[in-house]
């Protein structure tokens, strides 16, 4: 079976002057090679993108619903800006990473012509 990538269509419109899909397909690959991120349980996991010249590290960071040799599924993101220290911040609150985690799993699990409808509503963007 193929990797399918996805955005959904919050994280795409976040997206589209932030990073390329090419550089998402970048963060797949990392991900395929087992360079996740940080697991929050449940096929979900937070990680870095790369912002406008300022590399992961000062980058953003994402939610990603992700399942091996399968699909993944961009769902969030978020600008660490300039200068913030990590403690400083805003973490993603308990409940959004469950609420984030349901959703997740649904998607995953969604066949395909669901998944094609989707598509065709424009909730979901395949890469």
């Amino acid at each position: 079976m193929c990797m399918r990538i996805f955005k959904v269509r919050d994280f795409s419109k976040w997206a589209k002057s932030r990073i390329s899909d090419g550089q998402l397909k970048e963060i797949v690959t990392e991900m395929e090679r087992g360079i996740v991120g940080d697991k929050l349980g449940a096929d979900l996991y937070k990680k870095r993108l790369p912002i406008h010249g300022r590399g992961k590290r000062g980058g953003a960071r994402s939610i990603v619903a992700y399942k091996a040799k399968n699909r993944i599924f961009f769902m969030y993101a978020y600008d660490r800006k300039e200068g913030d220290k990590k403690k400083e911040q805003a973490e993603i609150s308990k409940e959004a990473i469950k609420a984030y985690q349901i959703i997740g799993k649904e998607l995953i699990a969604m066949p395909d012509n669901a998944l094609d409808k989707e598509l065709q509503k424009g909730s979901i963007i395949e890469i």
